[in-house]
């Protein structure tokens, strides 16, 4: 159990040290059709890190920048309302069940046909 304990912890140390990037979403360039949303979450009632992959760049964050505007999430389901409106439609998703490390969500969306 302490093995397991000792891994999470040291796969959540990227998370922590790219959590203060400052990152703008009206950054992302146009041709990214595809983005990768990981959501760590460790209690049900705690919000969740979140992780956005692009491909050749990607944040850790409990908080996006739109515009100059902050936004932070409850939960996943309020990460994926908020990428629906703001251009990014859901394609597939699992979870993984972590124990002490809390639970990983993993979201494949892809931008919207305009």
């Amino acid at each position: 159990m302490k093995k397991i304990l000792i891994i999470s912890i040291i796969l959540l140390i990227p998370f922590f040290l790219f959590s203060a990037n400052d990152f703008d979403f009206d950054e992302i360039p146009k041709d990214i059709k595809y983005c990768h949303v990981i959501g760590v979450s460790f209690a049900l009632d705690t919000p969740p890190v979140i992780t956005i992959n692009f491909g050749q760049k990607w944040i850790a964050r409990k908080t996006i920048k739109r515009g100059g505007k902050v936004f932070s999430f409850n939960n996943m389901i309020d990460v994926l309302n908020w990428m629906y409106g703001n251009g990014w439609e859901y394609r597939s998703y699992f979870v993984i069940n972590n124990g002490m490390a809390g639970f990983w969500h993993y979201y494949l969306l892809q931008r919207k046909e305009n």
